[in-house]
């Protein structure tokens, strides 16, 4: 019987805080589990160019640690993850070096990563004939195993599955750096080719997908649709942050970069100022620095009046965040382009408003639940900040309506659409590949 395997290869040895893009891999691989206790799972050794088996803990207590908001919560989980993982894949007689290669994971020094792959097991390649292998999480990096899958899929007769989660380096290169859009570029290009079936949660990067397959002269994707789940931990842990106890804000979670378009709401607060003086809520910004984003601290600079009413957090722990969404006016979310906007459903799911961005896949996460302005129109959001922050009435009747009518997506529900799409392309493959046989035999 064929089986599963999920490419856990960003995540075995990684210290600190996941991405979003991992948070996402690890919350649907885990409810996966649940529905197929078969389930497996490899990691690409870049080194030897071949896949070997992982244990299942490089998940599961990943997973904890996502559940477990308690500041450090990540930490001690990578400690008990550790331990699991040496056990069961380094040799009796480096034991005693284990305690060097724990401090430097827990320092999040890559070398550690690369010394647990020079002493995994060595196992030949896992795969089963029609087996198969599904990506979740990004590819490109160091582990980009996708040039090799020919020989595999020739060799083992995997399928191979990707979730692809955007594709904003291609539609627009000018928010990376050059050598990146080019690399990204030719690695969607390999994706698609050799993909089954490509797998996205939402509509509007099915369609870019689509139309960029067209424009490059690429075969026409199958495409699986999953619904991405929100709830990542529990809402009631929260820890104060110092300094805005007791005092109006409005709240922004993201990394600072220029697709992200925090300089648009520095330009509104510097309007709202102008009219509202002290009275001008607070803006938060909770998120660690980027690229491309000498333009907004240079507009920083050259405005000193917002010094007063900008707070930068660039390391909240998770009770830190939560406590930012439970006591906002409400949340902000302004990019130019996103595959999603996972920051909008954690904003609903905590009952707050979020005034966003009406761009790309935006409007399909936050639906009716969020209010929606041009993100390059500081006159569309300013006016829609002023209407909510002058009349609170409109926020806690917005509130009311979240409480009454939202519903969270669960991970669990997630990974029942992956096992039936996944069900359905499977079985159509199956069929395919008998009447290609049946057509030779005649």
């Amino acid at each position: 019987m064929s089986r599963v395997w999920f490419d856990v290869s960003s995540l075995v040895g990684w210290s600190g805080p996941l991405t979003g893009m991992q948070r996402v891999s690890v919350s649907i691989i885990h409810e996966y589990m649940k529905l197929d206790p078969d389930t497996k799972f490899v990691s690409f050794d870049p080194d030897t160019k071949t896949f070997k088996e992982a244990p299942k803990t490089v998940v599961t207590d990943l997973a904890a640690a996502i559940k477990d908001t308690k500041q450090g919560g990540l930490r001690r989980n990578w400690q008990f993850h550790f331990k699991s993982f040496v056990r069961s894949q380094i040799p009796e007689n480096l034991i005693p070096l284990l305690g060097d290669v724990k401090r430097s994971i827990l320092k999040g020094v890559g070398a550690a990563k690369i010394l647990l792959f020079s002493n995994y097991k060595e196992f030949d390649c896992p795969f089963g004939h029609g087996d198969s292998l599904i990506a979740l999480d990004v590819t490109w990096g160091r582990h980009n195993y996708v040039p090799y899958l020919p020989y595999f899929k020739e060799k083992f007769g995997i399928r191979f599955f990707h979730l692809v989660h955007d594709i904003i380096p291609i539609k627009f290169p000018n928010f990376y750096e050059q050598r990146f859009g080019t690399h990204f570029r030719e690695h969607i290009r390999q994706v698609l080719m050799e993909s089954e079936a490509v797998l996205v949660y939402s509509d509007n990067t099915r369609e870019d997908l689509r139309q960029w397959s067209i424009t490059e002269n690429l075969k026409k994707p199958t495409f699986m649709r999953i619904h991405l789940g929100s709830d990542f931990a529990s809402l009631n842990q929260s820890e104060k942050v110092e300094g805005l106890e007791g005092k109006p804000f409005c709240l922004y979670v993201s990394t600072l970069e220029v697709r992200k378009n925090h300089l648009l709401l520095l330009k509104t607060w510097k309007r709202l100022i102008e009219r509202l003086g002290e009275q001008t809520p607070r803006l938060v910004f909770a998120g660690r620095r980027g690229w491309m984003i000498q333009e907004t601290l240079d507009y920083l600079k050259s405005h000193p009046e917002l010094n007063d009413h900008l707070v930068w957090l660039q390391n909240c722990s998770d009770n830190e965040l939560a406590w930012l969404y439970q006591n906002c006016l409400f949340t902000l979310y302004p990019s130019r382009y996103e595959g999603w906007g996972l920051p909008v459903i954690e904003s609903l799911a905590y009952g707050k408003l979020c005034l966003a961005s009406g761009a790309a896949s935006i409007p399909e996460a936050g639906s009716s639940f969020a209010r929606y302005f041009d993100p390059e129109s500081v006159d569309e959001c300013e006016s829609l900040c002023l209407s909510y922050i002058l009349d609170p009435q409109k926020i806690r009747d917005a509130e009311k309506y979240i409480k009454d009518h939202y519903r969270q997506t669960r991970w669990s529900e997630t990974a029942r659409d992956l096992a039936n799409e996944l069900a359905d392309v499977r079985a159509a493959l199956r069929t395919s590949s008998t009447l290609v046989e049946a057509r030779q035999q005649s």
